[in-house]
């Protein structure tokens, strides 16, 4: 399927494959990859060559969505918030036992996985569907898709939006870290990945994390 540009007719398009369960590529905005996409997290594990009942992660549209099912004090909660929004780490965080079923193929052990640091260039796109299951654009022991090239080369048979133009081709990009926040603002690497690079261990990138929301509610 060519690779179609990250554009009003590329959100067209999208919308389309999507509508019709069919997994998409999208760009995610550096130092993130390009990730799978779509409707059905069964589908977009298929599409990645992995067992279709294995969890995803999930961009939401809004966080006022998935909100009433957070088990997290206020405080916590918008650290974790910030967290994925400005430094595009990909969050764990603690959910009720009352969460719907579109929530539930994210939760593992009590935990959902979910970003907010999509590429504003996909609010359509996001404001359509309200969520969508992702995974980062590669086959088990694949080299993850930086550019839309290498996703399209990785997964030829699914749409691959371009926004290689949006992101900062002077940033190394990978896989995401992810990071469990709870309650009392304590949080903890769940796995490593390409925020890391650079610092020494979890525990100074931790609290640089920290350090910097601090900073932004003070400024």
């Amino acid at each position: 399927m060519p690779i179609q540009r990250l554009d009003q007719d590329g959100i067209r398009a999208a919308t389309h494959e999507l509508s019709a369960g069919r997994e998409i590529i999208l760009p995610f905005p550096s130092p993130l990859p390009y990730v799978v996409a779509g409707t059905s997290a069964d589908g977009v594990n298929t599409a990645k060559g992995r067992p279709a009942e294995q969890p995803t992660g999930m961009a939401i549209a809004d966080a006022a969505d998935i909100l009433p099912y957070i088990a997290l004090d206020p405080e916590s909660w918008q650290f974790a918030e910030w967290a994925s929004r400005a430094r595009k780490v990909n969050v764990l965080v603690p959910v009720t036992d009352a969460v719907p079923d579109w929530v539930r193929p994210t939760v593992v052990a009590g935990q959902a996985a979910i970003t907010l640091a999509w590429l504003p260039e996909l609010r359509p796109l996001l404001d359509g569907f309200r969520h969508l299951y992702l995974s980062s654009a590669n086959r088990t022991k694949h080299e993850v898709a930086t550019t839309a090239h290498a996703a399209g080369t990785e997964f030829p048979n699914l749409l691959v939006l371009d926004g290689d133009r949006l992101r900062d081709a002077s940033t190394k990009s990978g896989s995401a870290a992810i990071v469990r926040f709870d309650r009392k603002l304590a949080a903890s690497v769940h796995r490593s990945g390409i925020h890391m690079d650079g610092w020494p261990d979890a525990s100074s990138f931790l609290a640089d994390l920290k350090r910097d929301w601090q900073a932004s509610r003070a400024s």
